[in-house]
């Protein structure tokens, strides 16, 4: 990225630094300031200074090993099996805090997928029925409804929904039909992202992993995702948060997931 590509990025992520955004992240979410910083990729003065401007009362500096003892985090994340979101919740605390002393202890963390089963094991209705986003959005009312259920584009074979437009084997031999994934991405996209990524509050708009998991997890940030597949569409509603295991899980079976995350921003724009 050039300076001035910089430059303008820079003034438009400090520009969304409202007072709601940063007492949603620093006194709700409890956030730390250099946690906040090192998502928004800005210093932590600029942050500190913003906090001050909106007159939001900084915290004292605690210190969080006489909170996360050993015995402590054996206690609530491996005996309860709680996550280390839950707990920094409990504690007002940023993850990370909690992930460090877990390391510092030696403490097994879990992987993504046992953090997954134990998600679901303990929210059991979180993605199904009616929490579902696409429940009861059937014939005219799904987002991709083609007047009624079309045919496969490459083998004329009758489709079974209405979203998609090849059956699986053909979906399976065009892997890059849609495809515009080797496009590096535009300088617009670049100055965008920290909007959206702010707009969406750095977690992701499936699964809600947070931004301090993701790095934890996959060791980069969470990622922002083009809805219609295509890198030079960049219109906020075409922008979404996402975690990379859901990112990675929307390149398959595209059609589905075009209309999923429609549905999601349509949704969006009408509670806004």
């Amino acid at each position: 990225m050039n300076t001035i590509h910089a430059r303008i990025k820079h003034k438009t992520v400090v520009s969304l630094l409202t007072k709601k955004f940063l007492y949603n992240l620093y006194i709700k979410k409890s956030m730390g300031i250099f946690a906040i910083a090192k998502e928004l990729d800005l210093c932590c003065d600029t942050i500190k200074k913003y906090l001050l401007i909106h007159h939001i009362k900084l915290r004292i500096k605690t210190d969080w090993s006489k909170i996360f003892t050993e015995k402590y985090l054996i206690t609530q994340y491996v005996e309860n099996k709680k996550s280390s979101k839950t707990i920094a919740r409990a504690n007002k605390s940023d993850t990370s805090n909690v992930v460090r002393y877990l390391h510092i202890y030696n403490i097994p963390i879990r992987s993504a997928s046992e953090s997954r089963k134990l998600f679901y094991l303990n929210n059991p209705n979180a993605s199904s029925g009616e929490n579902n986003g696409m429940f009861g959005r059937t014939g005219k009312s799904n987002p991709a409804y083609k007047n009624g259920i079309p045919n496969c584009i490459d083998c004329g074979k009758k489709l079974g929904d209405y979203y998609s437009i090849r059956c699986k084997p053909c979906d399976g031999i065009n892997k890059t039909v849609h495809g515009m994934g080797y496009l590096p991405y535009t300088s617009e996209f670049i100055n965008i992202r920290g909007q959206i990524l702010i707009r969406d509050n750095l977690i992701c708009q499936r699964c809600d992993m947070s931004n301090e998991e993701h790095l934890v997890v996959y060791s980069r940030r969470i990622e922002v995702h083009h809805i219609d597949y295509n890198k030079e569409n960049c219109k906020t509603t075409n922008l979404i948060v996402l975690c990379k295991r859901c990112n990675i899980k929307a390149n398959f079976g595209r059609d589905y997931w075009f209309a999923y995350y429609t549905y999601i921003m349509e949704k969006y724009i009408k509670e806004k």
